[in-house]
């Protein structure tokens, strides 16, 4: 058995972890529910497949949730984010968003 430990920075982690928890429920709907792997077992095969076969599955197309409220008065936006909460500085939001065409907005009435 070979153990990984790994430190990423909350935007690639996050990102990471969005892909990884993609691949392990494709997984777990395609195995058969009286002999499903551990959630462990499950997790290491998902990380495993996604490093030697990104080819392989959907979850090459997980997309980075990034959040940010607009200032109406102000009118920009503020309080950048990433979907878990940890704060984003303004040049990285502006940095993402050139890289990353988003694909939807919400906006609460």
């Amino acid at each position: 058995m070979y153990v990984l430990n790994a430190g990423f920075d909350p935007v690639t982690g996050s990102h990471i972890a969005g892909m990884l928890a993609d691949r392990e429920r494709e997984m777990w709907r395609a195995e058969d529910p009286k002999a499903r792997r551990t959630h462990s077992q499950r997790a290491a095969d998902a990380l495993a497949e996604l490093i030697l076969h990104p080819d392989k599955g959907k979850a090459a197309g997980v997309a980075l949730v990034l959040v940010a409220d607009y200032d109406t008065t102000r009118r920009e936006l503020a309080n950048a984010r990433i979907s878990d909460g940890t704060p984003l500085p303004a040049s990285e939001l502006v940095k993402l968003a050139r890289l990353r065409v988003p694909t939807r907005s919400i906006v609460p009435a």
